[in-house]
């Protein structure tokens, strides 16, 4: 019989000593909201989950228990009088009473220790605080990712006790509802054929797709936003599928999408908005063939780097996160995201400027050092002018590798669009296309202006393709 007085003793000593600090983190990240940020924008406050903290150590009556908040701003009103840390597994809980409440910073102290008859280990080890239904500020919890507390405990001397690893937990996290994840979405990823007059893509198809999946987070987050639709600004260039040059706006059938048609009037030269859709996958299709047959043959296919921007419209969680008072509201969702581009199987080069006049002599050399033939086309813009590049004209036809002097055809190309350099000056930026790889063509410019009493020059530099 004393020998197993003796284990026993020894057991329930172990289990005390086996908790050797405070946990609060494991009780109260289980209890943690997930706060939706459009959902919430509206509330006042927001109610945390419960706060748990598992005692590890022996307490007696005076010792300081403190309880620090960060990331939000706490309602000091909501803050419990007085609590019990209840044991559900020794015989001693601890209760203790309000010293202060300020600046996020809530300071108890150890009023009583009581047995509460379990009959089991004389021990605080294992007593179990709850603070329920504590309040923060919604703008400062919305303003931050987390809102977190920390556990301290010292002796009536001011003798820590009770500390570990696990003395801080995260209590409330806030998270957007809405977003957009492309991890295994498709891009616009066409390649232009310039052997075919960049009129199709290198897969002889004039069709290419962009799938882009919006996100409602509602399953994962608290005081939720609901009846949310979605709308994408694809930014771009779509002036090249008009089929009506004489009605206003662009006229075409030849861009579509899973969640519905498209109005006419969000079919604009740089844009193109979807409207209402849904969360989940929208596949925007641009067909050129579709309904316009001649659109591609038409009009020069240009380069493009496509981009996104998406809004969501939605009703907010109220100011009680109920539904008391809920407003509508609209949040950006991403701003200009990459959603692919179309690009050359060739060389485009950009010259920003060349001035051209009667007292001016541009130059204009293009280097192909590779070992391909092919065609060299221009496009150009000209300043007060245009404000795109003009369509395609073809300078040479398969032009040989070496050093060629491309001016008298730039010349002949401006003038038969009524640009005479010799009659007046005027200033013009070029895209010079070659069909041979990009990483074989520089184009070396420059110009040199003559007046009665010298010669002054501008050396416009070597450019590589783009």
């Amino acid at each position: 019989m004393f020998k197993k007085s003796l284990i026993a003793l020894a057991l329930t000593t172990a289990s005390a000593a086996s908790f050797a600090a405070v946990d609060i983190e494991t009780g109260t990240e289980a209890a943690a909201l997930n706060v939706s940020i459009e959902g919430a924008v509206n509330m006042t406050e927001v109610t945390a989950g419960d706060v748990v903290a598992v005692l590890g150590a022996e307490y007696a009556v005076g010792d300081i228990i403190t309880f620090t908040f960060a990331g939000a701003t706490l309602d000091v009103a909501t803050v419990p009088g007085t609590l019990t840390a209840v044991n559900g597994t020794n015989d001693l809980d601890v209760t203790v009473g309000l010293l202060s409440a300020a600046d996020n910073v809530v300071t108890y102290r150890v009023t009583e220790v009581k047995d509460n008859g379990n009959a089991t280990l004389q021990s605080t080890v294992l007593a179990t605080f709850t603070i329920s239904n504590l309040e923060f500020d919604t703008a400062t919890v919305l303003a931050n990712a987390k809102t977190t507390v920390t556990y301290a405990a010292e002796t009536s001397t001011g003798v820590t006790i009770d500390a570990g690893t696990k003395s801080s937990g995260d209590m409330i996290t806030t998270q957007k509802q809405f977003s957009v994840d492309r991890s295994a979405d498709s891009d616009f990823d066409a390649i232009i054929d310039v052997e075919e007059q960049r009129l199709q893509f290198t897969d002889n198809d004039v069709v290419d797709l962009v799938e882009i999946t919006l996100v409602d987070d509602a399953g994962t987050t608290d005081f939720n936003a609901t009846a949310a639709t979605f709308d994408i600004v694809l930014n771009g260039s779509f002036s090249y599928l008009d089929t009506d040059a004489n009605t206003a706006g662009i006229q075409t059938t030849g861009i579509t999408t899973s969640s519905g048609a498209i109005a006419a009037a969000d079919i604009l030269a740089d844009t193109v908005t979807i409207k209402g859709a849904a969360a989940g996958t929208v596949t925007i299709t641009i067909d050129a063939d579709a309904g316009a047959p001649a659109a591609f043959s038409e009009a020069v296919i240009p380069t493009i780097d496509y981009t996104a921007t998406i809004t969501v419209d939605y009703t907010d969680s109220g100011t009680d996160g109920a539904g008391t008072g809920a407003a509508a509201g609209e949040a950006t969702v991403v701003t200009g995201e990459d959603v692919g581009e179309w690009v050359l199987n060739g060389s485009v080069i950009e010259v920003p400027y060349m001035p051209m006049g009667p007292n001016t002599q541009p130059f204009l050399r293009h280097t192909n050092d590779g070992s391909q033939s092919g065609d060299i086309t221009l496009r150009y813009m000209v300043e007060g002018v245009d404000t795109e590049y003009t369509d395609s004209v073809t300078l040479v036809e398969d032009a040989a590798p070496g050093v060629r002097n491309l001016l008298n055809e730039i010349e002949a190309a401006l003038l038969a669009d009524g640009y005479d350099r010799s009659a007046a000056g005027f200033k013009v930026a070029l895209e010079i296309t070659s069909n041979v790889p990009a990483d074989d063509v520089k184009v070396t410019t420059g110009a040199k202006f003559i007046n009665q009493e010298n010669t002054d020059r501008l050396s416009i530099g070597v450019i590589s393709s783009n």
